[in-house]
């Protein structure tokens, strides 16, 4: 270190070799062998590392400022260029100049491209290579449109399930967007008769913790809604949710409402909000969920936890 020091301040050019790549990947993997060995706690530290699987360039360049929000300042994304011939490779050429972006705005970000008969088996294999990586992704991003191909689709959220990921299926609204980007709705199921707070029954851990992190970045407000039947459910449910926003420690500024009427009808009487976030069931009815996108007409976030995250911790 001292010798570092020395060299540093003495302001050498040199374009061949530089000391402080050999040092700081002898202390990377010295710390990577030390921290294998100890129990993982990735409820502590988690952070939000995406990997964005895609076919061509423009599908991640809509979600550009979206990925910004989320990740910044400490997460990361993953782009992985997927292709089955020189072709369709041609619709992934300024990928890594895009990539380069997140880079500029202080986001880590890297891009590989992956040779593969087709798009599910791209995104499978991807997956569970990564899985056994050290700094993993720990939230797959998949793309709802309204003429998606949903038995892909479907394909794609079934054959993940087991590989230690959140799932992140967003439909982007194709004329809003996300609109002012300031309040997010999320939507927290019905959680009567019992009213126990469990977040990991609930599958609301990634949910809160998404909605947290973009309200930070937006300098925005989330709100939780809850649709019920019942006066005496609803007492119970607004009594959940104030308990489920202290907590979680959300900000003060945390909005709840409570409807007593089915959710169908909930969804139409509720405010309007820039983002509506929704739990992504583990046998979703994608053709249900593209409904429910279109009718709430906008930008919608369907979310289902790997079971690492924890919005307690």
């Amino acid at each position: 270190f001292g010798l570092y020091i020395v060299l540093t301040r003495r302001s050498l050019v040199d374009d061949r070799n530089d000391i402080r790549s050999g040092l700081f990947f002898t202390l990377a993997e010295w710390a990577a062998i030390r921290t294998s060995r100890m129990p993982s706690a990735p409820q502590r530290t988690w952070k939000p590392v995406v990997l964005a699987p895609v076919s061509n360039t423009s599908s991640l360049r809509g979600t550009y400022r979206f990925l910004n929000s989320l990740t910044w300042p400490q997460g990361g994304v993953h782009a992985r260029g997927i292709y089955a011939s020189e072709k369709e490779k041609e619709q992934l050429h300024d990928l890594e100049s895009l990539t380069e972006g997140f880079v500029s705005d202080g986001i880590y970000a890297n891009t590989t491209f992956l040779e593969e008969v087709d798009f599910v088996n791209g995104v499978r294999a991807t997956t569970q290579v990564l899985r056994e990586t050290f700094f993993r992704p720990n939230i797959l991003l998949l793309r709802l449109r309204k003429d998606s191909d949903l038995d892909e689709l479907q394909a794609l959220v079934d054959k993940t399930a087991a590989y230690s990921m959140g799932i992140l299926l967003l439909y982007n609204h194709p004329i809003n967007g996300m609109g002012r980007e300031q309040l997010i709705t999320v939507w927290v199921s019905n959680q009567g008769p019992q009213w126990k707070l469990d977040l990991g029954l609930s599958n609301l851990d990634l949910a809160l913790l998404v909605a947290y992190q973009l309200s930070q970045n937006w300098n925005g407000q989330i709100r939780l809604c809850m649709a019920v039947d019942g006066e005496e459910a609803q007492a119970q449910a607004e009594e959940y949710l104030k308990q489920l926003i202290s907590l979680t420690r959300l900000p003060s500024t945390t909005d709840l409402q409570v409807f007593g009427q089915p959710f169908e009808q909930a969804i139409k009487a509720a405010p309007v909000t820039d983002l509506n976030i929704f739990g992504l069931a583990h046998e979703p009815d994608l053709r249900f969920i593209q409904n429910l996108a279109t009718a709430v007409d906008t930008s919608c976030i369907f979310v289902r936890d790997s079971g690492e995250e924890s919005a307690l911790a």
